[in-house]
């Protein structure tokens, strides 16, 4: 977690939380309607590079997430099918992806592969402005498979040091209508409708998604501030309170696809949706400063969201079976107004006001284009190239009085940008009845920070090599080890030393002396079936260069300004073991477990010393399964527990978290189902986060209700069981083209 600085973001990520709920639903529920995406859909398993014939599909399992044939179309990955069942069409990927061996949704609804750091999301291998909201909001039912890459090939975008977990949306053309419709409702004042109507006539699909909704979040707080002195820690403020967000969104997506003919295909699809939030909080602040020792605060927020897009995509094979191109262009704009006032009523002086306004502006390019030329048996070569270009502007205006009564006013404008460039090659071949697959990615970034605070810009190219080395050591195991290189890279806030006030006494600024993190990673795994059980082990190790870390200091208004810095380094050694597989008639297990040792290593980081800790978390479920999915009657019922161990980033920790979601889905006919869920219910306070710096340490705790959210949803299905898309069977036949590098046409 990223600690203080998370919060500099806090009114944007709350506003995400419901513009999440606008671009991937309805972008993904036209694709997952029934698009014909440039990229292609899986084929059955390719022989592999040794001559040996592919392994038998497993036969399907009772949950929403099946395990791929054991033969993948590359063995840089993990795939898992996901299916279209009533309970996935109310699910959150953040929910479906909770059941995924080796992938950890965390609280905030960040992605941890094996505990190894955040992941990067794609979505049909495009990489999202705000993953965690997105995988709040889409539905498990438009999503076809999942892609889960510890150790990514240098086909993916080397950027984040945990992996990357690859979404890849259904793209079945059918004909006539379909589509589906969905109601829910929840407490706090929840809401969602959307309707998803898809048609297809001969060469043509067109689709759409329309929605409105909206609800409330309260969470509790606490907010404690420390000065470091010889004597011990004295502490100059605490705060206590609560807060309310209330959002509405409104949205709306369309697309249309042409196919030539069967090599070919062309698709125009363009998003806009508005979110308007609004957010009250109060609280009882006690510093020494304050006149009287203590003060009511109040906070209010208006703020409102547009996002925009439009992508064009093309997608081609030839008489060559297996050889396929994509290419692809997407412009995307998002923008936010805020209007925030503080008021503040001290216990022994006359109440004042800090207000402030702020504007955000992002907007990006992406051009993208791969081509995969097979060879000899499942021997191929893939090539490609992306160019990124992305522009962020954040102005703010503030004026007011400090909780103290001094009079204070700051402007400052944030803006920059930056251009992303790479080309990679890779190729997998069979040595001595190995698979191997070596691969190298060449990427660099520029940044432009403005020229307006006399920063220095930042420019960075890099080779990132990639290995993949796999073999099966008997019909029932199989064996593999891997290695890859990846970075992180600053975002323009993160570089620009700019004050941001989130409130009278907190606020954010960058480090133009920040420097991207670089990761190495090693890893070796066994899978294998024993009965009807699916077991895997994973011994890992990665070592981060310059790892990122948030400290806050006062500076002389008493305002705590937090910045991130390059604490050290961070090797992170140990192991995850996973497990699933039947118990009863109708009854199965998942369990997943991961054990590590974290090393820390300061360079010249700050007051903290070099150290070492153990890490862990575990996920643990329980299904029941009665009846035919899709029929009246059907019955599906699931409790998922998961534990997820205190995190440490050098000036940072947080601390561990455990909690439970129970979800059970009933077919009132054949069409309609009903799904009710009850998420995050605790077992712990809240999460609390501690960061020291060199003369201040802080405390915060965010604690929402216990649980989280209890909804009901109603689905109803346009066609009947046994009607579903039409997919294009000769994408699917034995040998057909492989999924290209990234499984997508841009990132």
């Amino acid at each position: 977690m990223a600690g203080a600085w998370a919060k500099n973001r806090k009114l944007m990520l709350c506003a995400g939380a419901a513009l999440g709920l606008l671009m991937p639903t309805a972008h993904a529920a036209a694709q997952g309607q029934g698009t014909p995406a440039p990229a292609p859909s899986p084929p059955a398993p390719s022989p592999p590079a040794g001559g040996r014939p592919p392994a038998p599909e497993r036969r399907p399992e009772n949950d929403i997430v099946v395990t791929a044939p054991a033969q993948q179309s590359s063995i840089d990955r993990q795939t898992y099918l996901v299916r279209d069942t009533p309970e996935a069409r109310s699910a959150t990927t953040s929910d479906i992806l909770a059941r995924i061996p080796s992938v950890e949704v965390q609280d905030d609804g960040s992605v941890r592969l094996i505990g190894a750091g955040s992941a990067t999301v794609l979505i049909d291998g495009r990489r999202v402005a705000d993953p965690q909201t997105q995988l709040r909001n889409m539905t498990g039912n438009q999503i076809e498979r999942i892609e889960v890459l510890t150790n990514p090939g240098a086909q993916f975008p080397a950027q984040g040091t945990g992996g990357i977990v690859n979404i890849v949306t259904r793209r079945n053309t059918q004909n006539g209508l379909g589509g589906s419709a969905t109601a829910s409702v929840a407490n706090h004042a929840g809401y969602d409708l959307r309707v998803s109507p898809t048609y297809g006539a001969g060469n043509w699909t067109f689709t759409g998604s329309f929605g409105h909704g909206g609800g409330e979040n309260p969470y509790r707080f606490e907010r404690d501030r420390f000065l470091l002195a010889q004597g011990g820690p004295v502490p100059p403020s605490s705060e206590a309170g609560s807060e309310t967000d209330e959002y509405r969104y409104y949205y709306g997506n369309s697309s249309a696809s042409y196919r030539p003919d069967d090599r070919r295909t062309i698709t125009l699809a363009g998003t806009l949706a508005h979110t308007d939030l609004s957010q009250d909080r109060t609280s009882l602040l006690i510093a020494p400063a304050i006149p009287g020792g203590s003060a009511d605060q109040r906070s209010t927020n208006e703020a409102n969201f547009d996002y925009r897009d439009l992508a064009l995509d093309y997608r081609g094979t030839s008489a060559r079976q297996g050889e396929l191109l994509t290419a692809s262009v997407k412009w995307a704009r998002f923008s936010g107004d805020f209007d925030s006032l503080f008021l503040l009523d001290p216990a022994a002086a006359a109440a004042n006001s800090f207000h402030q306004q702020r504007t955000m502006l992002d907007e990006s390019w992406t051009g993208k284009a791969d081509y995969v030329r097979p060879f000899r048996g499942a021997s191929r070569l893939s090539i490609g190239a992306q160019l990124v270009t992305t522009s962020n502007r954040f102005v703010q205006d503030a004026i007011g009085a400090l909780p103290s009564g001094a009079p204070f006013a700051a402007s400052s404008v944030v803006e920059g940008s930056w251009l992303e460039y790479a080309g990679y090659v890779t190729y997998q071949f069979a040595l001595a009845g190995f698979t191997i697959m070596p691969g190298v990615r060449f990427e660099g970034r520029e940044y432009d920070l403005g020229g307006t605070t006399g920063v220095p810009d930042l420019k960075t190219s890099r080779l990132f090599p990639s290995l993949h080395v796999e073999r099966q050591l008997a019909p029932w195991l199989t064996g593999s080890a891997s290695y890859s290189r990846r970075i992180t890279y600053p975002g323009i806030q993160q570089l620009n030393p700019a004050l941001n006030f989130t409130d009278a006494t907190a606020a954010q600024a960058g480090n133009p002396l920040l420097q991207p993190q670089l990761t190495d990673s090693w890893e070796a795994r066994l899978r294998g079936t024993l009965g009807r059980h699916s077991l895997e082990l994973t011994a890992f190790r990665r070592t981060t260069e310059d790892i990122w870390s948030f400290r806050g200091e006062f500076d002389p208004t008493g305002v705590l300004i937090t910045r991130p810095f390059n604490f050290g380094s961070q090797a992170l050694t140990g192991a995850e073991l996973s497990a699933r597989g039947p118990i009863l008639s109708g009854l199965r297990y998942v369990l997943t477990a991961n054990l590590s040792d974290q090393g820390l290593d300061p360079d010249a980081g700050g007051p903290l010393p070099g150290r070492h800790s153990a890490t862990w978390s575990g996920t643990g479920q329980l299904e029941y399964r009665d009846g035919q999915d899709g029929r009246a009657g059907a019955d599906r019922v699931n409790l998922t527990l998961r534990y997820f161990g205190a995190t440490d980033t050098g000036f940072t920790r947080v601390s561990p978290l455990a909690l439970a979601t129970f979800t059970w889905s009933h077919a009132i006919t054949d069409r309609l189902s009903a799904v009710l869920t009850v998420t995050n219910l605790r077992f712990s306070e809240g999460r609390e986060t501690i960061t020291t710096g060199v003369t201040t340490r802080s405390r915060d705790l965010i604690a929402p209700p216990s649980p989280q959210r209890i909804s009901l949803a109603l689905t109803w299905s346009f066609r009947r069981p046994g009607q579903g898309p039409r997919v294009q069977q000769q994408q699917q036949q034995q040998g057909g083209p492989p999924p290209i590098p990234g499984a997508g046409p841009g990132s």
